[in-house]
């Protein structure tokens, strides 16, 4: 009988210590790592800098973040590893040696009648045609040449309106086609005196190649329809 009570009290002290450690392990802190992620052929820029805070703000500790010593161009993250991992899959598409790429920037408007398409790539007036706009005036263009890996930022001006748009985006591969990573315009209009109105008209991410150029109709002022145009040259 002592026997038998002994086993039951040992079941009952091993089961109720199992119990404790699984409750324990929900007590557990998320366990942190700080890790040195050197970039080696691209700058840190501004879109990388918020695509690494988005990823940083999913970490389950709630207490991961980052760093960027400029020194050595390297990012210091301390956080979980699958936050590290993501943030080292997200940064892999990013750098590369880079390929050589040559673009045209278009800011072009509607027109009644045939004003430039002739000095359109032949793609970018096919894609035009497919979108239903068959004239368009050209209002300002600006020609790049940069590689994967780098940003661009260009400023363009609508001569008869006096407004400008800034158009910033990162070049990286994706496959035989060119990715336009956060591609963002600001639309500039100067009000009294020296005061401009900036405010932020296109922000997302497209790819482009040689034959599907990329095309973005907004409307505008004055009664503008304002069409921004990316086409690579070759």
């Amino acid at each position: 009988m002592t026997k038998r009570i002994l086993i039951m009290f040992v079941m009952l002290a091993t089961l109720f210590t199992t119990n404790a450690a699984f409750s324990s392990d929900k007590d557990i802190p998320a366990r942190l790592q700080t890790e040195v992620i050197k970039l080696r052929n691209i700058s840190f820029t501004k879109p990388i800098e918020e695509t690494i805070k988005t990823i940083i703000d999913t970490d389950y500790s709630g207490k991961a973040f980052f760093t960027f010593d400029s020194k050595n161009n390297a990012i210091i993250v301390t956080a979980t590893n699958v936050t590290i991992d993501k943030i080292k899959r997200f940064l892999n598409k990013f750098d590369v040696k880079g390929t050589p790429v040559a673009l045209k920037v278009y800011v072009l408007s509607e027109a009644k009648k045939k004003e430039g398409s002739k000095d359109l790539p032949k793609s970018l007036f096919v894609k035009l045609e497919k979108l239903g706009i068959y004239s368009v005036k050209h209002l300002a263009t600006a020609f790049i040449t940069s590689k994967t890996g780098k940003s661009v930022f260009v400023t363009l001006k609508d001569p008869e309106h006096g407004t400008q748009f800034e158009i910033s985006f990162f070049l990286m591969e994706e496959g035989e086609r060119i990715g336009l990573y956060d591609f963002v315009v600001y639309k500039i209009l100067k009000e009294k005196g020296n005061v401009y109105n900036k405010w932020k008209i296109i922000k997302s991410s497209y790819s482009i190649s040689p034959d599907d150029p990329l095309v973005i109709g907004i409307s505008g002022e004055n009664k503008v329809d304002y069409i921004f145009a990316v086409a690579m040259t070759k």
